[in-house]
């Protein structure tokens, strides 16, 4: 019992896996237990207090201060560093007169010298090398991926060659036949309209017939637009009546007698002569006027019906001179002419057309053929930039390598390891032999051999290995 209680007291467990409940003696009817533990290390005295019953409660304390941590594992944990003994090597040590002790030499060679490791504290000489151990597969890999690019990047640059870096010219592309087109497309829609421009061409040479008709002379007269005549005949009319009125006062003088026929005097006859002759005068003076108004009115009509007609004839003229096209040729369309034009220039379209083609198809494999060649140039510079520097991270990583391949071959359990364990064990081999030859009078004997990464145990019976 004593033996489970120290491993409870110092690692909250047991090696015999009894449970916290089992291990108050079944008679006892209390539910909990209390453990009280003393020790000494480094002449400072510790005190390990456990109380468990619902729940567990731990006190360390060094020199009777209380040094405990805030949960009960990470006070387990201080206990195990104090101690420098983990659980594993604690119950060896505490188990050597039980059949556990038995593990050690039952055990298989490997896992002897995994114990021996862990008692002799050379735990950290496992951990560096596990340390290297790693950095050493990390630089392997690394060196592995780096002579693969290497590898990768000689192959690229061997199977592309540049052979030349000489550029091909590319070919003139001949202009595009617009012109030609644009007269096509004149001569189709001279074809498709035959009729209507034949009869558009008819139609205009009517009219340049018409314009030639018309005498040059009278158009370029330059006549005034004669004065109207309807003062002349307000002025006409008014004469008229002036004629009128006279008349009828000669008539009334000349059917006086000799005296009034109102009043009953004598008319004097002078002034009735000179009335009349004035009256007679003035009628004269009238019909004067009336011929020279009616010449003068029968002028204007003749200038105006001169002008009128001279006016028709200006308007014919520029009616005419608009309506002649005078970008229509005077001779009809030939269809038979103009079905050949089209087919001539439609072959010399497709004869340029076609040479633009090929031309220009041969620029694209130029411009094709130029651009991998660039693109070859520059990825070969590129591949050896990084040839050069892949070789240069090669050379290092090497030296790296190299340095963790001796450091990992050191720290190994067949390098300072084994040599650690071959001179230490001997103190321990030493001590073994004066009990085995205490208790079997000289008979037996143990050696410790350190082969590789085993530890063998050699038993001599009266000097028979």
């Amino acid at each position: 019992s004593i033996p489970i209680i120290l491993e409870e007291a110092l690692f909250n467990k047991n090696s015999k896996g009894v449970k916290k409940t089992d291990i108050i003696n079944r008679t006892n009817p209390k539910k909990g237990y209390k453990i009280g533990l003393s020790f000494e290390v480094d002449n400072k005295e510790y005190i390990i207090s456990i109380n468990r019953k619902s729940s567990l409660q731990v006190v360390l304390e060094c020199d009777g201060e209380d040094i405990s941590s805030h949960t009960a594992t990470n006070t387990f944990k201080t206990i195990e560093k104090v101690l420098g003994v983990d659980f594993k090597t604690f119950s060896q040590l505490v188990y050597q007169s039980t059949t556990s002790s038995l593990q050690f030499l039952t055990a298989t060679d490997t896992n002897r010298k995994k114990f021996l490791i862990e008692l002799l504290n050379l735990d950290n000489y496992l951990k560096l090398f596990d340390n290297f151990k790693t950095a050493h597969k990390s630089a392997s890999a690394e060196v592995s991926e780096i002579k693969g690019s290497i590898n990768t990047i000689t192959s690229w640059i061997s199977n592309n060659p540049v052979t030349s870096t000489k550029k091909k010219q590319l070919l003139e592309v001949p202009k595009a036949p617009e012109k030609l087109i644009a007269d096509r497309t004149l001569v189709k829609e001279r074809l498709d309209n035959i009729v209507e421009i034949n009869n558009k061409i008819n139609l205009n040479n009517q009219y340049k017939e018409q314009l030639s008709e018309i005498d040059i002379k009278e158009l370029t007269k330059e006549l005034k637009e004669p004065e109207n005549t309807s003062e002349l005949n307000a002025e006409f009319a008014s004469i008229k009546t002036l004629i009128s009125q006279a008349s009828f006062i000669i008539s009334k003088i000349e059917t006086l007698g000799q005296s009034c026929p109102t009043c009953l005097q004598d008319i004097d006859e002078n002034k009735t002569k000179e009335l009349l002759e004035e009256q007679n005068d003035l009628v004269l003076k009238y019909n004067k006027r009336k011929k020279e108004i009616v010449n003068l009115v029968n002028k204007l009509k003749e200038q105006s019906k001169e002008y009128i007609e001279h006016q028709k004839i200006v308007g014919n003229f520029e009616k005419l001179s608009n309506l002649i096209d005078t970008k229509l040729p005077n001779k009809t369309e030939d269809k038979e002419k103009l079905e050949s034009k089209y087919k001539d220039l439609t072959k010399l379209i497709n004869n340029i057309q076609n040479e633009i083609t090929n031309i220009t198809t041969k620029n694209a494999e130029v411009i094709k053929f130029n651009t991998e060649l660039d693109y070859l140039i520059e990825q070969v510079k590129e591949f050896k930039e990084k040839l050069e520097q892949k070789e240069k991270d090669l050379k290092e990583i090497n030296e790296t390598y190299a340095n963790l391949e001796v450091l990992k071959k050191a720290f190994s359990t067949n390098g300072l390891v084994a040599y650690k364990i071959e001179n230490l064990v001997k103190d321990l081999e030493d001590l073994v032999n004066e009990y085995l030859a205490e208790l079997s009078d000289g008979r037996f004997g143990l050696i410790f051999e350190v082969s590789n990464d085993k530890l063998n145990v050699i038993i001599s019976d009266n000097g028979n290995d």
